[in-house]
């Protein structure tokens, strides 16, 4: 499969994948390659004025507000969430502690711990998925295992920090929040617009050459500052072409 997709979850092998605005679930193939991120918890409808919310801290208490009311929900992700919505902000420490539950959620479900992708921004996310050692039935176990304890332990929390750290102004419309931030990385031109982007990314999941896949003509896609956009903005990418790709191998330990 080939090419840059949105808002779904995928399988890939050997090219690259890009899920945004919301997550992508883990999922993978017969031959025990996928992508990821994390999958589900929507946070807040529109405001006017074409934002989330008016202010950083109504977003928070927004989603609050439907994640306490969630049985999916762990008590200690329920407590960040309550936490954070009180402050206004969700801190780089709860941020870390909601992925480590993760980690241990996983761990205690007998896969090796999870290694994760960490962005210049901070933003963390699973890598790609190799499932080499695992029988059928074992990543079938997998595919259900990891987005529930993506859902109980860090799915809010991930959620809205890529808010806080990738769209600060609240920016209801995705590709708007995604050139924002590449903008901030200074790696596009000011000029460069969300239809731009728009076009690039429509063109790219057309293209039957390799090469695009991993850049359109204004980015490169595996630039550390851009792959933290995308991660920020609800997405994923995985080259699984690249030796120096992280990978994680759950049956491995």
């Amino acid at each position: 499969m080939k090419g840059i997709m949105f808002r779904v979850s995928s399988i890939l092998l050997g090219a690259m994948l890009i899920c945004c605005a919301g997550a992508c679930g883990a999922r993978e193939d017969s031959s025990g390659n996928s992508g990821s991120g994390t999958s589900g918890l929507q946070a807040s409808s529109t405001h006017a004025g074409g934002k989330l919310a008016a202010s950083l801290k109504d977003y928070l208490t927004n989603m609050n507000a439907k994640v306490q009311k969630d049985s999916s929900v762990s008590d200690s992700q329920k407590q960040i969430m309550e936490r954070s919505a009180n402050n206004g902000v969700i801190s780089a420490a709860d941020y870390e502690a909601a992925w480590n539950n993760y980690k241990n959620c996983m761990t205690d479900r007998g896969y090796s711990t999870p290694v994760l992708r960490k962005f210049p921004n901070g933003m963390y996310q699973l890598p790609g998925i190799n499932g080499k050692g695992g029988t059928q039935e074992q990543q079938n176990r997998l595919s259900s295992d990891s987005p529930y304890c993506l859902d109980s332990e860090v799915t809010a929390v991930d959620t809205a920090y890529s808010v806080q750290i990738g769209n600060p102004g609240l920016l209801s419309d995705p590709d708007e929040a995604m050139v924002d931030c590449f903008h901030k990385t200074g790696l596009v031109p000011a000029s460069y617009t969300a239809q731009q982007w728009l076009k690039e990314k429509t063109a790219a999941q057309k293209s039957e050459d390799a090469q695009t896949h991993y850049s359109t003509p204004t980015l490169n896609m595996k630039d550390p500052q851009i792959r933290g956009c995308i991660a920020a903005n609800g997405g994923a990418f995985t080259d699984f072409t690249d030796p120096n790709e992280t990978v994680w191998y759950p049956f491995q330990k």
